[in-house]
């Protein structure tokens, strides 16, 4: 059975994956970025010790990632882009990931209602600052996953003002079996909450947002 695996979508030098790999010991990483990344990428990794676990790959997110990883992960990336060009980023992902691969996507859920919120924060800041870049509610990220092909399964907040969206293709509608590549995406799911300041303990359920502690399912 091959190694469990996780890609990190526009990574940067690597930073969020390798310590998402650092807490999952039999987890490999791929940090996809734009090629001009990749010499400060290598050697980052390297200075973590993860070179026999995390390389780096060299590209465009419009035009295509690697296949074949169990889940991928992107970390406020989808916030600083439009409807449309997120649209374009999700379709190169869902097409890169098998029937059974998780999206993991790591951004701030603008609340519902008037209350103060970090989020609305920045979502002004975005506004004056990013072309079409922006904050988004559960809901809009739920339309703008399924109008890309995913289903959202669910939001898990984290101890952190970031939450973690986990999506999956929506012709995906049977329940995914113990084993396999759900052991990866697993792994990978469980180790990216837990960098950004979740519990990995019971579950509630799979779209609900509340701070009830959770299990993968």
């Amino acid at each position: 059975m091959p190694a469990p695996s996780a890609e990190d979508v526009a990574g940067g030098t690597g930073s969020a994956l390798c310590s998402i790999l650092a807490t999952t010991p039999d987890l490999r990483g791929t940090v996809f970025d734009l090629p001009h990344v990749g010499e400060r990428a290598r050697a980052f990794i390297a200075a973590q010790g993860l070179a026999d676990r995390c390389e780096f790959t060299g590209g465009s997110f419009f035009e295509s990632v690697p296949s074949g990883a169990g889940a991928y992960f992107m970390k406020h990336i989808l916030h600083d882009w439009g409807d449309e060009d997120c649209a374009r980023i999700l379709a190169v992902c869902r097409k890169a990931m098998d029937a059974k691969a998780r999206l993991l996507v790591c951004e701030r859920i603008v609340p519902p209602g008037n209350e103060p919120s970090s989020a609305k924060l920045i979502d002004l800041h975005m506004m004056m600052t990013n072309h079409g870049g922006k904050e988004r509610t559960e809901r809009e990220y739920r339309n703008l996953l399924s109008a890309a092909g995913f289903e959202l399964r669910r939001v898990v907040p984290t101890s952190t003002p970031w939450s973690v969206i986990e999506a999956m293709k929506n012709r995906q509608k049977l329940k995914v079996e113990r084993g396999g590549q759900h052991r990866e995406t697993k792994a990978a799911f469980c180790s990216c909450v837990r960098s950004v300041g979740g519990e990995q303990t019971e579950n509630s359920e799979p779209t609900r947002r509340d701070r009830k502690p959770w299990r993968f399912q």
